[in-house]
């Protein structure tokens, strides 16, 4: 069984980078299914306003609640105001999916969001090539 971090991990962006306008910003989500936990990484760049982001769980992929960090995962994040990132942690998943909501404040903020979920469940074999 291969244990390096592109054998057993998955590495996915769930809010591709743009520059947004105040607005929720729904991620794709995490199938817990193939990983135990995961992370998401949210950056900010050029912003004139603020971004708040939060997680979501749901057992279907369309109901979604808010985590309550009762088993341990983060729930929100600290406001951002200037150019920076921060992280959001799921070490024990509420339901089969989890995604990352961003809302931005104020005029714009340049915002991304990605995630690595891991370690796999299976572990599947990449292109050797």
């Amino acid at each position: 069984m291969l244990k390096d971090v592109k054998s057993n991990h998955l590495i996915a962006e769930h809010i591709v980078s743009q520059l947004a306008t105040p607005a929720a910003i729904n991620g794709t989500q995490v199938d817990h299914s193939l990983a135990n936990s995961a992370s998401f990484f949210i950056n900010v760049g050029a912003i004139t306003g603020t971004v708040d982001a939060k997680l979501q769980h749901s057992p279907d992929g369309t109901t979604w609640t808010d985590d309550d960090g009762a088993s341990g995962n983060g729930t929100a994040i600290t406001q951002i105001t200037a150019t920076g990132s921060a992280q959001l942690d799921i070490v024990a998943p509420q339901d089969r999916y989890s995604r990352v909501v961003a809302t931005v404040g104020g005029t714009t903020a340049q915002i991304a969001v990605v995630s690595i979920a891991g370690p796999l469940r299976s572990i599947y074999p990449t292109d050797a090539s």
